[in-house]
């Protein structure tokens, strides 16, 4: 398997992404994050599995990225999940992530602590977790994450993160957001911060773009709507059944496998 430096150079090579110092300089952290953590964690021997279950803590650490939209944080995530050599892995977008959390705790609202058990099934299912765009909106969630990092990180799970704000500024100006900082000093502790921020949106590179994206009302808007739904979409006629949605359902003016056309203001 490619290394994550080799990959991403030949994507570099392949014209495929174009070269970036802000990207460069996190592969190069990255690149040392992913080695330890294959030879401590990934490589099959059982001796040096025990031993890194009494290593210090802070000896093998995960990554926070973070940075603007569009700077190429999920990029990043994706080529150290891809060319992380490592079977007991998992990555998952934070809304998801969050979704399945809320879920699971209520199964679980019996147990003593179901955060605990909540950090078991994790445990069972991966040693590394890459959670994408990481943030923290709602006192909830905040005190969901504060105790399941806790309970993470004393099961020795390495997470890596991507989020649009550095450690110290999540969950600002948060309700009880004195509660939270714990959690913060967890991700500095366990974690070694990268800085991708940068000036340029790389989606915007991205051909296909153009009039894509537009701010209408009216006739013009329905008008414009339809014709780039019918044009994207794979099955017609669209259906216009609501699409269940966590419990409740999305009013839809179409959608198909892969088109969704939808109001705003009713979702």
């Amino acid at each position: 398997m490619e290394s994550l430096t080799e990959y991403y150079n030949n994507m570099l090579k392949t014209g495929e992404l174009l070269a970036n110092k802000k990207q460069q300089s996190a592969i190069v952290l990255l690149q040392d994050v992913q080695n330890k953590i294959t030879q401590s964690l990934c490589l099959n021997n059982s001796f040096l599995q025990k031993l890194f279950l009494f290593k210090k803590p802070s000896t093998i650490k995960g990554a926070y990225l973070y940075g603007g939209v569009g700077g190429g944080k999920s990029l990043l995530m994706d080529l150290f999940y891809k060319t992380l050599n490592c079977p007991n892995k998992h990555r998952v977008h934070y809304h998801s992530f969050m979704e399945w959390a809320h879920h699971t705790l209520t199964e679980q609202v019996h147990d003593k602590n179901p955060v605990n058990a909540l950090a078991d099934r994790l445990a069972k299912k991966a040693r590394i977790i890459c959670i994408d765009e990481f943030h923290v909106n709602n006192i909830t969630d905040a005190m969901i994450m504060k105790s399941l990092m806790e309970a993470l990180y004393k099961r020795r799970i390495l997470l890596v993160f991507t989020s649009n704000r550095p450690p110290e500024e999540l969950y600002y100006n948060g309700l009880q957001r004195e509660s939270f900082l714990p959690a913060i000093d967890l991700i500095q502790d366990y974690n070694i911060t990268i800085n991708i921020e940068n000036d340029f949106d790389y989606r915007q590179k991205k051909e296909g773009q153009k009039d894509i994206f537009k701010v209408v009302s009216g006739v013009k808007e329905k008008a414009f709507m339809n014709y780039w739904v019918h044009k994207l979409c794979t099955n017609i006629p669209l259906t216009v059944d609501p699409l269940p949605v966590s419990g409740r359902l999305w009013p839809v003016y179409g959608r198909d496998s892969k088109t969704l056309w939808v109001d705003f203001s009713q979702c």
